[in-house]
């Protein structure tokens, strides 16, 4: 945060800031996004950069034989950065009237003529999505084509993980890069993505229960808060217990029509000699109780299985819930108790989260 209190000093800043902007914005926003995402993160670097200098005594900031240096060296760590913000958090192809291109790979004048061609959409809406980082959206909703929201399809969003990573690289790197919008971009789409990979893994992909509105967003126990993970509800006593007799019920049933059906079987084949059907009626029996004996556990280690990684994703989509707000402590607690249940998030997310945390307690 700044701790320019001199005006004329700030009034220099602003000044310097405002010629940054202007020849980072000419190469990197399109035309009618000047309030779109990009362009706040632009804003973002712009201020930051001149108020580190400003704090650490740059000369080049009062002089202005030497700004024009200043304006043009941050200038290009600043567009080194935004040039490859489009392409990572965009990272689809489009359908033009020549082929199919990585539109989002293009710079802006390129980008621009290009979305003239795009034939699934209008060029506007090209544009701005091009001006567009990332937009949260409930990550499991997401994974059931009947509630998948239309926002990511329409703004074209995608990550290339490998893209992310390099624009975290380039923004940790510099310690006089800030941006809160970018931090929050970069962490929800990782998140999102490594809930996404888990969701699929285990094949889970629109399969899911339904969750009321408002039910991830209102908050699950903590871990370790109580005897039940975050997100686990407790099941009611006449639940398990109407359950449980009505399969008890069920399959005391069918075990009886089976004893019944191989008992007849039995009798025809051997014609009726009592120690004979009885030898193969019994050997029947227990080599059926024992391959059932043997599905049965097989069954049961599957299904809890399948039970923890359901529970895990519902907890990784809970936690996901969590990161607009970008509570540093609480996003940290999350995620590393999830890690120890198995999960395991880009190394990005907590080097982000460090930077974020180093700053707010410089600022207490």
């Amino acid at each position: 945060m700044s701790d320019l209190k001199d005006i004329a000093t700030r009034a220099t800043v602003y000044n310097v800031r405002q010629r940054l902007i202007d020849v980072t914005t000419k190469d990197i926003v399109p035309p009618k996004q000047h309030r779109s995402q990009l362009s706040q993160i632009n804003n973002d670097l712009c201020k930051s950069v001149c108020e580190a200098a400003a704090n650490r005594g740059d000369p080049r900031i009062n002089d202005e034989a030497l700004v024009d240096d200043f304006v043009v060296e941050n200038a290009q760590r600043i567009t080194d950065l935004l040039s490859a913000i489009p392409s990572a958090f965009h990272h689809v192809r489009l359908k033009t009237q020549s082929g199919e291109i990585m539109l989002f790979d293009l710079s802006v004048p390129e980008m621009l003529e290009a979305a003239k061609s795009v034939t699934e959409t209008g060029p506007e809406e090209v544009i701005k999505a091009y001006g567009t980082v990332w937009a949260h959206t409930r990550v499991l909703s997401e994974l059931k084509p009947a509630s998948a929201s239309k926002s990511r399809q329409d703004l074209f969003l995608n990550i290339s993980k490998d893209g992310v990573e390099y624009i975290a690289e380039l923004y940790l790197d510099a310690d006089d890069f800030i941006s809160p919008l970018l931090e929050w971009a970069i962490v929800d789409a990782l998140v999102s993505d490594r809930v996404t990979e888990f969701a699929l893994a285990c094949a889970f992909t629109g399969n899911l229960p339904d969750t009321p509105a408002g039910q991830l967003v209102d908050g699950p126990l903590l871990p370790g808060a109580g005897p039940f993970q975050m997100g686990a509800k407790v099941p009611s006593w006449l639940s398990i217990f109407g359950s449980g007799i009505a399969q008890a019920v069920g399959k005391l049933v069918a075990e009886l029509i089976a004893l019944g059906v191989t008992w007849g079987v039995s009798d025809w084949i051997t014609s009726g000699d009592g120690s004979a059907k009885w030898t193969l009626f019994t050997g029947v029996t227990a080599a059926r109780w024992v391959c059932g004996a043997i599905k049965s556990r097989s069954s049961e280690g599957a299904d809890a299985k399948g039970a923890a990684n359901l529970q895990m994703l519902w907890d990784m989509g809970i936690a996901h819930e969590r990161v607009p707000a970008m509570n540093v402590d609480l996003l940290r607690h999350l995620f590393y108790r999830l890690e120890e249940r198995g999960a395991a998030f880009n190394h990005v997310v907590y080097s982000i989260l460090d930077k974020r945390a180093r700053r707010e307690a410089l600022s207490r």
